[in-house]
C-alpha cells in the first residue's frame, strides 16, 4: 500500500500543475509569437491598464509592422468628460483626444500606459526570439480557446494557443501588484493614424 501511495505521488508530481521548463514544441511556439504577429500585421486589442490615476480600458487596433496603434479609452468607474477619449501612438509620440483637438506628447518612459503602448507595438518581429528563462505555468482557455500560459522571465506572461498565436498578454509594470492585461484578435485591415505618428 505504501508503494502505491508513493507511486501515486510521483505520477501527480510528473503530471502536476506546477511551473516547469518548456518542452521543445512550447519553446518553438513562444519563439515564433512575434513572427506570427508580424505576418498577420494587424490585431484588434482589448486592454486593462492599472495606473496611478485609475484603471484605463482600451479598445482598438495595432499594426505590428508599422508599429502604430489606435484605441478608444475610458477610465473604469468614471463617466465625466475627461475620463474617455481616443488615443493613437507610434514609436516616439502619443496623440490623445478627449472631446477636442488631438494633443501630441512624447512617450514617457516608466509611465504605466506608455509602457503598455510601447510593448504592444513591439510585439511583431521578422525573426524568432531566443527563449531563455521562460516557464510553462499551466493550461487555460481564453474565450473558449485552449492556451498554454507561459511566464517569460517574470514580467510578461504569454497566453499562446496551439497554433502559436498570442491570445492574451499579462504585463507587470513597475512596482504595481496588479498586471496590465491585453487580449488579441489577429487579422483585419489597415487603419488610419495621424501622419506625425508614422
Amino acid at each position: 500500500m505504501k508503494r502505491l501511495v508513493i507511486l501515486g505521488c510521483l505520477v501527480l508530481a510528473a503530471c502536476g500543475g506546477g511551473p516547469r521548463a518548456l518542452s521543445d514544441v512550447e519553446s518553438a511556439r513562444l519563439a515564433h509569437v512575434r513572427v506570427g504577429n508580424y505576418s498577420a500585421r494587424y490585431s484588434a486589442v482589448e486592454a486593462r491598464v492599472p495606473t496611478g490615476g485609475g484603471v484605463l480600458l482600451l479598445s482598438g487596433r495595432v499594426d505590428f509592422v508599422g508599429r502604430v496603434g489606435s484605441v478608444s479609452w475610458r477610465t473604469e468607474g468614471r463617466s465625466d468628460a475627461a475620463s474617455a477619449g481616443e488615443l493613437q501612438w507610434g514609436a516616439e509620440l502619443v496623440a490623445v483626444r478627449s472631446g477636442g483637438d488631438w494633443q501630441l506628447r512624447p512617450l514617457q518612459q516608466g509611465a504605466e500606459l506608455d509602457t503598455v503602448l510601447v510593448l504592444l507595438t513591439g510585439l511583431g518581429a521578422e525573426n524568432p526570439d531566443a527563449v531563455r528563462d521562460a516557464r510553462w505555468v499551466r493550461s487555460d482557455s481564453v474565450g473558449g480557446v485552449d492556451v498554454d500560459v507561459i511566464d517569460n522571465g517574470g514580467r510578461l506572461v504569454y497566453w499562446v494557443d496551439r497554433d502559436g498565436r498570442l491570445v492574451r498578454l499579462d504585463a507587470r509594470i513597475g512596482d504595481r501588484s496588479e498586471s496590465a492585461t491585453v487580449t488579441f484578435h489577429l487579422g483585419g485591415g489597415a487603419f488610419d493614424v495621424l501622419p506625425d505618428l508614422r
